[in-house]
Parts: structure tokens; C-alpha cells; sequence
């Protein structure tokens, strides 16, 4: 398939979104198998995850798809797309996936971090300080899973385990060069990058006619900013998610998570 030919692309958030509460995504499973490397419009995942992770589910699905990871401070593209597209700036990183860096690298985020918090006294446990075992029992997910959520390279999530302290944060790790983005287990540490500018930068290479997004909470405003027709799935409470800013267009899907994206699925591509 020569370049130009990639018509329009989904972008997908994964955790209730693709998953269920349990992790699953049996309502979608067949459906993205069958589609795995379709460009019509092509599947992309875009989530806070680090790389690991999210290449873990693009292999669960057999697909060699572009994929968005560490809330936009990284892209993944597939080795095959880096030469079909002639990609400059992309660094091989496996038999598979090259990468694209776009955030600012952990170390230095860390560093600031643990500055920001002994200097305020913030009751925040930052991730990278957290075992594995503290991971798994915090978030539910297995030791590997646990080890791969660790190890992010563009942002720092943290357990804020005060909440009065939420504005404070807020002031403190929001600056000219810094973001804090509230996600549903951790707070996520960042340059200034984000899922939308994470579908920006792939637009910017790929030049799809279309871009498409879905997803379940606020932290995907900046993905339904960013798109021309954007969706919203309903959460685990069969209530659709509120607090949006003023201006950001979606469309309600009727169906909790997966549910909700497998009526989607089934609109764009049949």
C-alpha cells in the first residue's frame, strides 16, 4: 500500500474503553482481530500506559499498528510505516516498532517531582518509589503487567492520597514546561504533551483525511479536541463521564466500555 492511502484513523483509549472493568474486551475481541491491521480506518491505541504495555495489547491483537503511549510523550510506529513513510526521526526499537520521542525523559521528571514534593510537603507516593508487589496490590494487575506500568520514559505517575491537596498540586506541577493530568488510579507527571498532541504528531506523518477518537473520561478531552468526530463511551456506572470544558464536541455511545466501542466498530467499519 503506497503512501497516501491511509483514508482515516481511530484512536482508541484502553483502560474502559477497550477494557472492562476486569480488564477484558470480549465484546470488541473478534471484531479487532479481524480488522487488526485494516486502514480503513486504521485502529490505533492511545493511552497513559507505557510502551510496553500498550505493545502488549497491539500484540494480543496481532496488529503492527501505530500506538500512542505514556499520555502522548511517545509514538510507536511500525518499522514497515518508518520506510513507507520515510520517518526521519524515528529510532528502531525492536523487530517490530521504531520509536518517536516527543515528552521530556522520566529521570529528569522524577528529579523535579521529588524536588516539588519535599519542598511542600505534598503527601503524594510517586510510583517509581512504589515495589512491584505495592503496584499489583494498588492497581489489581498482575507482577508483569506491574513491571511494565513502571516502567514509563515520558511521565511519572503518582498516587495523590490527599485529596485536599489537589489545588496545590495543581499549581505547583503546572507550569510553562510541565503538566499534571489526572487519570483514574494515578495522577501522570509530563512535559507538555498529551493524547492530542500525541495524534497530532502521527497526523502530521501519516496526513489521514480523518481522524477519529474514542474514549471514557476527561483525560480524553485532548483527543476529542484534536479530532473530527470523536465518541464517548459510558463508564462502569452506566453514567457517561461529565465535567468536560466548553466547546468539546462528542457523541455519546450507548454502552458501558467495550459495549460502546463494539457499536462503533461496527459503524465504521460495516
Amino acid at each position: 500500500m503506497s503512501k497516501g492511502q491511509i483514508q482515516s484513523i481511530l484512536f482508541c483509549d484502553i483502560e474502559g474503553t477497550l477494557l472492562d472493568e476486569k480488564g477484558e474486551y470480549l465484546p470488541v475481541f473478534q471484531f479487532l482481530y479481524d480488522i487488526k491491521n485494516s486502514r480503513k480506518p486504521m485502529f490505533v491505541l492511545n493511552s497513559t500506559k507505557s510502551y510496553g504495555e500498550v505493545a502488549a495489547y497491539n500484540l494480543m491483537l496481532l496488529s503492527t499498528n501505530p500506538f500512542i503511549y505514556d499520555n502522548g510523550g511517545g509514538l510507536a510506529v511500525s518499522n514497515e510505516l518508518v520506510s513507507e513513510f520515510g520517518i526521519k526521526n524515528a529510532v528502531q526499537r525492536d523487530d517490530i516498532y521504531s520509536t518517536i520521542a516527543i515528552g521530556i525523559p522520566k529521570a529528569e521528571l522524577y528529579a523535579n517531582l521529588t524536588k516539588i514534593k519535599e519542598a511542600n510537603k505534598l503527601d503524594i507516593t510517586i510510583l517509581e518509589d512504589m515495589s512491584i508487589e505495592d503496584i499489583t496490590a494498588y492497581t489489581g494487575k498482575d507482577m508483569k503487567t506491574a513491571q511494565l506500568a513502571k516502567a514509563r520514559e515520558f511521565s511519572v505517575p503518582f498516587i495523590l492520597n490527599n485529596p485536599d491537596q489537589a489545588g496545590l498540586i495543581n499549581s505547583l506541577l503546572n507550569d510553562n514546561a510541565h503538566k499534571c493530568t489526572a487519570g483514574k488510579k494515578f495522577y501522570h507527571y509530563t512535559g507538555l504533551h498529551d493524547k492530542g498532541t500525541g495524534i497530532l504528531k502521527l497526523k502530521e506523518i501519516l496526513n489521514p483525511a480523518k481522524i477519529l477518537s474514542v474514549g471514557d473520561g476527561l483525560i480524553d478531552e485532548t483527543m476529542f479536541r484534536v479530532s473530527d468526530e470523536a465518541y464517548l463511551v459510558k463508564g462502569v456506572d452506566d453514567e457517561f463521564a461529565t465535567g468536560f470544558s466548553d466547546g468539546v464536541d462528542y457523541e455519546e455511545l450507548d454502552g458501558i466500555g467495550p459495549e460502546g466501542l463494539a457499536e462503533l466498530l461496527n459503524r465504521v467499519y460495516r
